[in-house]
């Protein structure tokens, strides 16, 4: 007589191997999605840029696509899909090839150059100014602007306590530029900025400290920020223009400053340099993610160090760092 037994068993065991052949299956097509997904919002990005309401929240988010991809690059090669692996691979080197700075001389918290700049925002709500002020002071900087500063006499109480400077400061409301050479306020201020003329032993500088309203949700007010500024920029020809831009790489207004000046992270920085968030907020426990801090400098004056400092608490980005060559060239 038959014995069905070994059968039933074989025909089980197949049953479980589909099984796991089709969740396998429909995982590595997952993946390879979310790396044609990734392609597909480059593509945008080129053809749009922040044009598309709530276009420039994405765009800002580069860093983080670009590490999406590559972790999804990983887990296709262990499946063996070595040319979607490739593709992941490709396009996270591509988005830190296009955003980051990869001077491997630099990026050192010794100081260098002729003068070291320091921007920080502090956020609105901060409170806690004597925290803000001891790190930053850390920095050693000769010019330092400041975001966002909700108590300044507190803050440059503790400056002075702390540093044995005599330290020159322009601030116009929330906005501080503050330098261990004759600083006065500059004709012009607006209000996402404050202008300010520095004295230093090497020449005069005229020093921009802004803060940019993100408007990606409304792409015309964005542009026309970016637009107004750019105008202002070619009138009034300021030798440095720092702060809070609220744009990164991949957004509209950052690629229209840089095509009049150079960003120092970008020459003499290292890796993303990601400025936002920090403690401050909530998400910021997850870590930095967003390079939306600059420091640009007309081309005539050389960045020979760039790097990203830790932020204080109670602040919500990181200050960026950049030593700068002012010597004519």
């Amino acid at each position: 007589m038959h014995n069905p037994e070994p059968r039933r068993r074989h025909k089980t065991k197949n049953h479980s191997k589909n099984s796991m052949f089709s969740a396998k299956f429909l995982s590595l097509w997952a993946v390879r999605s979310a790396i044609m997904l990734c392609y597909i919002w480059l593509l945008i990005w080129a053809a749009f840029g922040d044009g598309l309401p709530n276009l420039g929240y994405i765009n800002a988010g580069a860093i983080p696509i670009a590490v999406g991809a590559a972790i999804s690059a990983l887990a296709l090669l262990f499946w063996r899909s070595y040319i979607w692996a490739t593709a992941g691979a490709v396009f996270f080197c591509l988005i830190f090839a296009m955003g980051s700075g990869f001077n491997f001389s630099a990026s050192s918290e010794v100081k260098a150059g002729d003068i070291r700049i320091v921007s920080a925002s502090l956020r609105g709500l901060n409170k806690n100014m004597d925290a803000a002020a001891q790190r930053i002071a850390g920095y050693d900087g000769d010019i330092i602007a400041i975001q966002e500063i909700s108590d300044f006499p507190a803050f440059m109480k503790k400056l002075n306590a702390i540093t044995d400077v005599k330290w020159y400061s322009a601030r116009e409301n929330t906005y501080a530029i503050i330098s261990k050479f004759p600083t006065i306020i500059d004709a012009g201020d607006s209000k996402y900025w404050n202008s300010a003329k520095v004295e230093t032993p090497k020449g005069s500088l005229v020093i921009w400290n802004i803060h940019a309203a993100k408007n990606f949700g409304r792409p015309a007010a964005n542009r026309s920020f970016y637009v107004n500024l750019l105008d202002d920029l070619n009138i009034k020809n300021p030798d440095i223009i720092l702060g809070d831009f609220n744009a990164t790489p991949w957004n509209y207004g950052y690629h229209l400053i840089n095509k009049k000046m150079t960003n120092a992270h970008q020459v003499a920085g290292l890796g993303p340099g990601a400025s936002f968030p920090a403690r401050g907020r909530s998400i910021g426990l997850l870590g930095a993610f967003s390079r939306i801090d600059h420091i640009f400098v007309k081309p005539k004056y050389r960045a020979v160090n760039a790097f990203t400092g830790e932020a204080s608490i109670g602040s919500d980005h990181h200050p960026v760092i950049a030593d700068i060559e002012i010597s004519a060239r």
